[in-house]
């Protein structure tokens, strides 16, 4: 009779049940970025930044250009996809192209958007966190689509761009939500689908969950080091061992 060591076996699997279970013990808020991360909303981005780009006359850009441009706030989404205009631009043209971006996103807010596959059942198994939406989108924009969505409700904040002085990579949202709940950085999870995020995080020493189905590479995120990785929304479930 063969006799088979299950031994090393055991020893892996309580290791990941103890880890598991020291996540769950000491995380006490989780933070998460929108675009990219909760919801797939590049395409109502892409129809807006090209309707503005139709207001001058310009091409419009194509869905990968507009994944690339996504992330640092909608000044540098319409400079971005402004680029290919000979010289500089300058503050007031950029001011004008914004405000014709924010009209057409208004009107096409959630026309395809959607949550990305688990997130409203995950979020809704999470609520014994503190949670809280942390984006570089203007805060009415985050809130309306949150609302039309039915999301809004499981969180406790939702910060957009504009609700402080600064804005991800800068931690001043993820400080501002430590302050508000009295939180140590290593009780607070910061989860996104940029290197914006991941670096707002490390800037405070907070844990970051690197989620690779949004608008960036995973190879990108990976060379950020995230504490941990996601491919889907709901492995958070697993890793946090709910």
């Amino acid at each position: 009779m063969r006799i088979i060591n299950f031994g090393p076996v055991c020893r892996i699997v309580g290791d990941l049940l103890i880890f598991s279970a020291m996540l769950k013990a000491t995380f006490k808020a989780i933070l998460f970025d929108l675009d990219g991360t909760l919801i797939h909303s590049a395409e109502d981005i892409r129809t807006a930044i090209n309707l503005t780009l139709g207001e001058y006359g310009l091409e419009p850009i194509g869905y990968g250009d507009c994944v690339n441009f996504i992330g640092d706030g909608v000044e540098k989404l319409v400079q971005r996809s402004f680029g290919k205009l000979p010289g500089p631009i300058d503050d007031r043209f950029v001011t004008g192209a914004v405000t014709k971006f924010r009209q057409f996103y208004t009107a096409h807010l959630t026309d395809t958007t959607l949550p990305y596959p688990g997130v409203t059942e995950t979020l809704a198994k999470l609520q014994k966190y503190n949670l809280a939406v942390i984006s570089n989108k203007p805060h009415r924009f985050c809130l309306t689509i949150l609302e039309r969505l039915n999301l809004s409700d499981y969180f406790k904040f939702i910060l957009g761009g504009d609700s402080l002085p600064t804005r991800k990579p800068d931690p001043g949202q993820i400080l501002y939500i430590m302050k508000q709940l009295n939180l140590k950085a290593s009780e607070v999870l910061v989860v996104g689908d940029s290197e914006n995020d991941l670096l707002a995080a490390r800037a405070i020493g907070a844990p970051a969950v690197a989620v690779t189905y949004g608008f960036r590479d995973a190879e990108l995120l990976r060379k950020h080091q995230p504490d941990y990785t996601i491919g889907n929304f709901n492995e958070l479930l697993e890793l946090l061992g709910d």
